[in-house]
């Protein structure tokens, strides 16, 4: 049992390309707008994405899983592993709210 139990069950790591998620990360996010990343029931995500919608403001919404490729790296290159990533036209502004160096969504939304 405990936060790992999924990551166990679901048979631990897995070997995977690190340069082929990296890019397939990289084309995700390197649209117009805003991009949302994160796990299908994340409540930061979902937060964001209502400020979105009461602004106005669309989004396009990347899903995860809990420790995919994807999550892992994600985590390598920003220095984050919490979810949601949200990016405003290709770049990183963190997630829903600040943390780490980023101004989160919350940060930057008034600019949008």
């Amino acid at each position: 049992k405990g936060i790992y139990a999924d990551f166990w069950a679901g048979g631990g790591a897995v070997p995977y390309d690190g340069e082929d998620i990296r890019a397939e990360i990289a084309v995700a996010v390197a649209v117009p707008g805003i991009v949302v990343v994160a796990w299908k029931h994340c409540g930061f995500a979902t937060r964001a994405r209502a400020e979105l919608t009461k602004r106005g403001l669309e989004s396009t919404d990347v899903t995860i899983d809990k420790f995919s490729p994807l999550h892992a790296e994600l985590a390598f290159t920003t220095g984050r592993t919490s979810v949601p990533y949200i990016y405003v036209n290709g770049e990183l502004v963190g997630g829903c709210e600040a943390d780490g160096g980023y101004p989160g969504l919350m940060g930057v939304i008034d600019e949008l």
